[in-house]
């Protein structure tokens, strides 16, 4: 996660095939998932956490997206267990933000906007 170098879909690959070396239909949508939450890309919750009901199982989102007030949204409707791992998700992808941050020694706005540039040039793409 802390080579960027790489472009993102790149590591995203790298980060599923360490996650995902089975060959589980459900174990391989997990990894994917995860590679993309952790890397703020769109994922799918519902493969990594089971709801009770699928229906209450939000549709695909970022990360970044669920940070603050509505962190508290998710978390409602989750398990103790369900929380920690959701929890967990977020610290490491909180982690992965910070070490971008160090590695390119720029303030927190700086690397977001070249996080947001960057991410336009790779659609473009």
């Amino acid at each position: 996660m802390e080579n960027h170098s790489l472009r993102g879909m790149v590591r995203k690959e790298q980060i599923q095939k360490l996650l995902y070396a089975g060959k589980k239909k459900e174990s391989k949508e997990a990894a994917q998932a995860l590679a993309s939450l952790l890397l703020g890309y769109k994922g799918s919750l519902k493969a990594l956490i089971v709801y009770e009901s699928q229906t209450d199982a939000p549709e695909k989102t970022s990360l970044g997206a669920i940070e603050g007030e509505t962190e508290e949204t998710y978390l409602a409707g989750m398990t103790e267990a369900q929380a920690e791992v959701f929890a967990l998700m977020l610290e490491l992808y909180r982690w992965q933000l910070f070490a971008e941050i160090r590695q390119n020694g720029q303030t927190i706005s700086d690397t977001m906007v070249a996080r947001y540039e960057k991410h336009g040039r790779d659609l473009r793409n």
